[in-house]
C-alpha cells in the first residue's frame, strides 16, 4: 500500500456565508483527511466573505475522503459550525483520469438543517422520502486541489468496488448506473454537467494545467454553460446512446443515490 500514498495541494481560497443575523462570524476551515489527519487556516474576523488564501500539503491516497469543515471562532464558547461538504476523491480522479492540477472544487457548505427548527424532520420532501432530514445550504467553498498525478490503472487493479465500478463508467456496472439512476436526474440540471455529488461542482483552470490537460478538457465547447468538466471526450464517444450528461455523473450516481 505504500506505493499508494500522494501528497496532494489544498488551496482554501475564499467561501460566502449566508447572513445569519446582525453579527458576522469569525470563520476559519478545517480539513480533515480521512478523519484523521486535521489541518486548520486562521480565522477571519466579522466576515460572511472570508478569503482565506491557504495552501496545505496533506498525504491521500486514491480512495481518501476529504472533509471540509467551516466553523465559527468564539472566545467564550464553543466554536459552532456553519456549514460542511464531503469530497471523495476516488470520484474526481476517475472523471480527471489521475491527474489534479489546478482543479478548482465550488461546494455547497451545508448543515443538517437540525438548527432551522421543524424542518428537520417536520417537512418531509415528497422525493426524499428516505432521508430523516434535508440539508440547508449555508453558503459556498472554494479550494484548488493541484500536483497529484495518479496511474488510474493501479486504483483499478487493487482499489475494490468504487474505484473499480467508477473506471468502467463506459461498459457494464457504470452504463447500467448511468441510465437507472443518472440520467433522468442529470438530465433536470442540464447546464450543471459537472456536478459530482450533491452541490460539489468542478472545473479544471487554464493556468498552468498546459502539460496534460489536452485529455482532461472536453472537445470544443458544444454549449458554453457547461464547465470543461468530467465529459472527457472518450466516454461519451464511446457511448454514443447515452446523453453526455449522464456519462458524466454516472459514478455520483451509483456512489451516492443510497445516501
Amino acid at each position: 500500500m505504500e506505493e499508494g500514498i500522494h501528497q496532494l495541494s489544498v488551496t482554501i481560497e475564499h467561501a460566502s456565508l449566508r447572513n445569519a443575523g446582525f453579527l458576522k462570524p469569525n470563520p476559519y476551515v478545517e480539513i480533515s483527511i480521512d478523519s484523521k489527519s486535521t489541518r486548520k487556516t486562521d480565522f477571519l474576523k466579522n466576515t460572511n466573505a472570508p478569503k482565506w488564501n491557504e495552501r496545505f500539503t496533506v498525504i491521500v491516497s486514491a480512495n481518501s475522503v476529504l472533509h471540509f469543515r467551516v466553523l465559527d471562532h468564539s472566545s467564550f464558547r464553543k466554536d459552532s459550525l456553519l456549514g460542511q461538504q464531503t469530497v471523495y476523491l476516488a470520484n474526481i480522479l476517475e472523471h480527471y483520469n489521475g491527474v489534479l492540477e489546478n482543479l478548482e472544487l465550488s461546494m455547497d457548505l451545508l448543515t443538517d438543517g437540525s438548527s432551522g427548527g421543524s424542518s428537520s424532520k417536520g417537512s418531509h420532501h415528497h422525493h426524499h422520502n428516505h432521508e430523516p432530514r434535508q440539508p440547508v445550504k449555508t453558503g459556498e467553498l472554494v479550494t484548488v486541489l493541484n500536483g497529484l498525478k495518479i496511474d488510474m490503472r493501479t486504483v483499478v487493479n487493487g482499489g475494490g468496488d468504487v474505484s473499480g465500478a467508477g473506471m468502467s463508467h463506459v461498459n457494464g456496472n457504470g452504463l447500467e448506473a448511468a441510465s437507472m439512476a443518472g440520467c433522468s436526474s442529470s438530465s433536470s440540471s442540464n447546464s450543471r454537467s459537472s456536478i459530482l455529488n450533491g452541490g460539489i461542482r468542478a472545473r479544471m483552470r487554464l493556468r498552468g494545467a498546459a502539460n496534460g490537460s489536452g485529455q482532461l478538457q472536453p472537445g470544443p465547447s458544444n454549449s458554453a454553460q457547461h464547465s470543461p468538466s468530467f465529459n472527457n471526450g472518450s466516454s461519451a464517444a464511446a457511448a454514443p446512446g447515452v446523453p453526455a450528461d449522464c456519462i458524466s455523473i454516472s459514478s455520483a450516481a451509483a456512489n451516492f443515490n443510497e445516501l
